[in-house]
């Protein structure tokens, strides 16, 4: 029996650090959209007003641009390293993208979202602005956490990315408990 204790002992230690280096990337992502001179920090594009997964936008230089989900089928929702925006979406100048999720709990209870990106970043969760953060810095994991209650049932996760010139654009985002 004491192995047995040591085996599930170890197992948890492996899942919760599992947990510590795994990102969520079940995500559906919007963009570009303008950001000359910072001005796509303030602008209020489409999906701050509401989510519409099967709209189509116009993103820069008039482009039709559409949600596309990150994950193909049988994906699995976490991985290591963060979300890279420019291959996803293909901006070579400053833009603004969005990234949507939905994270579904079987109880309510409050969590850590943590996040990190290049560039500013801004999230909403169930419509309640939590962060908002201007300036070009690099990405780090876990720069930000924010203190959340997810409700029982299905909850919305809105990420604004903002980023002006080249360079890297990529964000981590994962929450500090593994979902129900």
């Amino acid at each position: 029996t004491i192995l047995l204790v040591a085996l599930v002992v170890v197992a948890e230690a492996r899942a919760a650090e599992a947990v510590r280096t795994m990102y969520y990337h079940d995500w559906h992502v919007l963009g570009p959209f303008p950001n000359e001179d910072d001005k796509g920090i303030a602008a209020v594009y489409p999906p701050e007003r509401a989510v519409e997964l099967d709209g189509y936008f116009t993103g820069i230089n008039n482009a039709s641009i559409r949600w596309r989900r990150i994950l193909g089928q049988g994906e699995p929702a976490y991985r290591g390293g963060p979300v890279n925006l420019r291959d996803l979406l293909g901006a070579k100048a400053s833009a603004c993208a969005y990234a949507f999720a939905t994270i579904r709990s079987e109880r309510e209870r409050r969590v850590s979202l943590l996040l990190g990106a290049d560039g500013s970043a801004f999230a909403w969760v169930n419509g309640k602005r939590m962060l908002a953060r201007e300036g070009q810095q690099p990405a780090q994991h876990d720069a930000h956490a924010l203190d959340v209650t997810l409700q029982k049932g299905e909850n919305t996760v809105l990420l604004k990315f903002c980023r002006t010139g080249g360079g890297p654009w990529t964000y981590y985002a994962r929450l500090d408990a593994p979902p129900d």
